[in-house]
């Protein structure tokens, strides 16, 4: 599980949440789904402004995803890989 709030103005400072591997799939929705419904809670975002901070919560999902498509290896690059580690 990973997730991502950032904090938005003259820098960018992104701060991951994740979880172990072998974290239980039911746990890894629990998280996720708290995580957003905290980011998206009316007094924690007005206090959040209060201090300054911008809140663009990332979701866990999409962040699997991109992480996903950031290691995925052309099919080309793959069989020469495993051609060389033979």
């Amino acid at each position: 599980m990973i997730s991502t709030a950032a904090r938005r103005s003259a820098s960018s400072l992104d701060i991951p949440r994740a979880a172990a591997p072998a974290t239980p799939a039911d746990r890894v929705r629990t998280l996720r789904a708290a995580f957003i419904k905290t980011l998206s809670d009316p007094e924690f975002v007005a206090e959040a402004r209060q201090a300054e901070l911008d809140i663009d919560p990332i979701t866990g999902e999409d962040v699997t995803r991109l992480i996903g498509e950031l290691f995925r290896m052309p099919a080309p690059v793959h069989a020469k890989l495993k051609e060389l580690l033979r």
